[in-house]
């Protein structure tokens, strides 16, 4: 009989079907928010442009996906509605999980804290909560 650790019992029977169903639900709702956004003429002609001047690139070399926030150019600016919904869409979907992080995190390190555990344990717990933190306040920041 070999040693498993405690917490590998929440990865057991129908917990590691729910982690699975998450994970392919939140692929599939984020490759529906992208349809709307798939590249058309306009798309494509501002991409070619930019790649081309800035990096000396054809554009078909190269794979791509852009979200473009308007439509013409000057006076002429019009809001591409389809890209702000999926920015919204994608922004929720991010939004959720690394809730889903901070609060898994910060249940970890109340747990932690109070425990008798090794010290050097109780730094390594520690550090992996500051880097949690550090990554959800750079995605906050962009």
């Amino acid at each position: 009989m070999s040693y498993r650790p405690q917490w590998t019992k929440y990865y057991d029977g129908w917990r590691y079907s729910f982690c699975c169903l998450y994970c392919i639900i939140c692929g599939i709702i984020w490759a529906i928010a992208s349809i709307p956004v798939l590249p058309d003429a306009v798309t494509i002609k501002y991409t070619r442009e930019e790649i081309l001047q800035n990096y000396g690139v054809e554009i078909k070399n190269v794979a791509h996906f852009a979200v473009l926030a308007y439509n013409g150019e000057g006076e002429s600016k019009k809001i591409r509605w389809n890209s702000v919904e999926c920015i919204s869409i994608v922004f929720g979907l991010m939004t959720l999980q690394y809730s889903i992080m901070m609060i898994s995190g910060l249940i970890m390190f109340r747990r932690t804290r109070g425990s008798s555990e090794s010290s050097q344990h109780e730094k390594m717990q520690k550090q992996f909560f500051i880097a949690l933190i550090y990554q959800v306040c750079l995605f906050f920041s962009h």
